[in-house]
């Protein structure tokens, strides 16, 4: 019994454009009101002094232009991540291939293998399993360092055909597995 779950660009659409819009969306719209009111003449009120007026612009634009710039990359980061890994159901074991970072030169991927499952929790967000995992470091196909036992594993839910995490028969498989 194998199985292996696609990335799916929708489901990760649900969970992170949210986290960018509210990120970056107050930004863009002050930036948008500041180029609307530009040509009509003071912003602030006459009372306010220019040297009170002048550095709240400065800050104010400083923090929009931050905003716009910052939040896609709490967007396209994960979508990086979430593309080059994968998660399977290979001989009675979980196999989630995580991309912990990369670039074109190297790529360093955690490689959890769920060896006796305790517990999984499915919410929209993310996937908890809990149970006795093992974790492995690779960095350009060479493991880096030593296995180590993990109690948890938290995996985005953003990948296609994901039921078969909750299938008794893949659950009782693990679960019922020694180590």
């Amino acid at each position: 019994m194998n199985y292996k779950s696609k990335f799916s660009f929708s489901k990760f659409n649900k969970i992170f454009s949210r986290r960018a819009l509210l990120m970056g969306g107050p930004g863009a719209l002050f930036f948008i009101y500041f180029l609307l009111m530009r040509g009509k003449g003071q912003v602030f009120s006459d009372n306010l002094p220019e040297w009170i007026a002048y550095p709240i612009l400065i800050i104010l634009m400083v923090a929009i232009t931050a905003t716009i710039f910052i939040a896609p990359a709490f967007y396209l980061g994960p979508l990086s991540q979430c593309r080059r890994s994968n998660i399977q159901f290979i001989d009675g074991k979980i196999i989630y291939r995580y991309a912990k970072s990369g670039t074109i030169l190297f790529t360093t991927y955690y490689i959890y293998t769920v060896n006796k499952i305790s517990s999984i929790d499915i919410n929209s967000k993310k996937i908890t399993i809990m149970g006795d995992i093992s974790l492995e470091e690779y960095n350009n196909n060479r493991k880096v360092a030593e296995t180590r036992t993990v109690n948890t594993v938290k995996i985005p839910n953003a990948y296609n055909d994901i039921e078969w995490l909750t299938d008794n028969k893949t659950t009782g498989i693990i679960s019922q597995r020694g180590v």
